[in-house]
């Protein structure tokens, strides 16, 4: 239901349940980072009425404000790992892939 394999699930999971947004001095505590991101993922594999806060809140079992709340989480807790999966090529990497492009795609000169 929630468009990620369990395995694909707990590795996200096990990325994002440290991180700082998950945490309060409040009295009241947080849901679970499980659940949260349980609620973010459902929403996410939704298009259309089944995506709206209504349903995601039933099927998680909490308020619509709760669900905003975990997928701003979720999102602020993933965002932090940008710069761990995400990074520029280098000009030499750049340079490869300009050659891929002119060998196989028949764009050559192009650039």
């Amino acid at each position: 239901m929630l468009h990620v394999p369990p395995s694909v699930f707990q590795v996200i999971l096990s990325l994002i349940e440290d991180h700082p947004v998950f945490y309060n001095q409040s009295n009241q505590s947080q849901e679970s980072v499980e659940v949260q991101l349980g609620a973010t993922l459902y929403q996410l594999g939704r298009y259309g009425n089944g995506a709206s806060l209504e349903d995601v809140a039933c099927f998680a079992g909490c308020s619509e404000g709760a669900v905003k709340l975990y997928k701003k989480r979720c999102f602020t807790a993933i965002e932090s790992l940008h710069n761990d999966f995400v990074c520029l090529p280098t000009d030499k990497e750049k340079e490869e892939e300009k050659c891929w492009i002119d060998q196989h795609v028949g764009f050559r000169g192009t650039w």
